[in-house]
């Protein structure tokens, strides 16, 4: 439920008011240190419960919409059929098969990972990035968004109750920043410009199993690009999504597997790590990780870090605890924090 409609008058009046830290003018939302979040600071956009509590005191300007998409009824020699503006793929009429079915499905072309290296070397954002207000977000631009919705929400509970049926998604954010996926989508073409990256072995990761086809065709199958979880705090994932992770520098921190940033396909894995806020809620993110060429390591080793980096490979598989999978990486710059989600049974 919706917190009372007050003015801002009331709110700034309260001498146990505090500001958000962004500059906005607005009361922070209880003990976190901004409004809401969307605010990126004083001409940035807000949720609508942020709006709805400060009772419309702040007008806020209109998203610029997208122009609506019609498909042509001709196209050059050699284009895509579907009007996207993309060259058809070899011995095809279209650029891809998620161009045609993406048009059909949500009325605007997009495209899946390998169409996007054929146009772009893999730099452009996933197709569904989206603000709140349904603006397309596209590379080249500058933003930061954490978006929240019934579909994010809804994907955070199914990935999770595959391990863990007793817990539910509160809240799920995707992350979409700009900054950060120019420096995975880098890191990701460097791995792809070394050659197709061996399968990883043993069985399917089980974040897989519970994904939709659209969604599977963003990663890069090239590069072992996966969707992992990686249990933590709410400060710590704040962090995280505006700066990306933090290698640790001792061993100790470094757990079984050395100096690295772990994360499971299982999020039962994950829970053990997660902590919980203020509210009660634990905090997981769902991040793509390009796994690129994997060491698989067979027992835990605090120096595992010395068998990966400089070496043929990118990243590490173990399972320390005999069930769970743990999957390593030493260079931050292959992990793409996309969603956080705030969960508890």
């Amino acid at each position: 439920p919706h917190l009372p409609l007050l003015s801002m008058a009331a709110f700034v009046s309260e001498a146990s008011a505090e500001l958000c830290e962004h500059g906005c003018g607005r009361p922070r939302f209880k003990h976190y240190p901004t409004c809401c979040t969307r605010c990126t600071g004083p001409d940035g956009r807000h949720s609508k419960d942020c709006n709805e509590k400060c009772g419309g005191a702040f007008d806020e300007a209109p998203a610029a919409e997208n122009p609506p998409w019609v498909r042509p009824d001709t196209v050059p020699d050699g284009y895509c059929i579907e009007g996207c503006g993309r060259r058809a793929a070899d011995g095809h009429e279209t650029c891809c098969k998620s161009c045609t079915y993406l048009a059909k499905e949500s009325g605007r072309p997009g495209h899946d990972c390998m169409c996007d290296v054929r146009d772009n070397g893999g730099m452009a954002v996933p197709f569904y990035w989206r603000t709140e207000d349904g603006v397309v977000r596209l590379h080249g631009q500058t933003f930061h968004d954490e978006v929240e919705g019934e579909y994010v929400q809804s994907l955070g509970t199914k990935l999770i109750q595959k391990t863990l049926p007793s817990k539910n998604v509160m809240k799920c954010v995707r992350v979409q920043d700009s900054t950060l996926w120019e420096a995975y989508a880098r890191k990701r073409a460097t791995l792809r410009a070394k050659g197709p990256a061996p399968r990883l072995d043993g069985p399917q990761p089980e974040t897989l199993e519970a994904l939709s086809y659209s969604a599977l065709t963003t990663l890069d199958q090239t590069v072992n690009e996966l969707w992992l979880f990686h249990g933590t705090s709410e400060e710590a994932a704040r962090a995280i999504c505006k700066s990306t992770f933090r290698l640790p520098t001792s061993t100790g921190h470094g757990k079984l597997f050395g100096n690295g940033v772990y994360f499971a396909d299982r999020a039962k894995k994950s829970h053990e790590y997660a902590s919980q806020n203020k509210d009660g809620f634990r905090v997981m993110l769902l991040c793509r990780v390009a796994l690129g060429n994997v060491l698989n390591f067979k027992r835990s080793s605090a120096h595992a870090h010395d068998q990966v980096i400089g070496t043929e490979f990118d990243s590490l598989v173990g399972c320390g605890d005999g069930s769970s999978r743990e999957y390593v990486v030493f260079d931050v710059a292959q992990v793409y924090p996309e969603y956080v989600m705030f969960y508890k049974s």
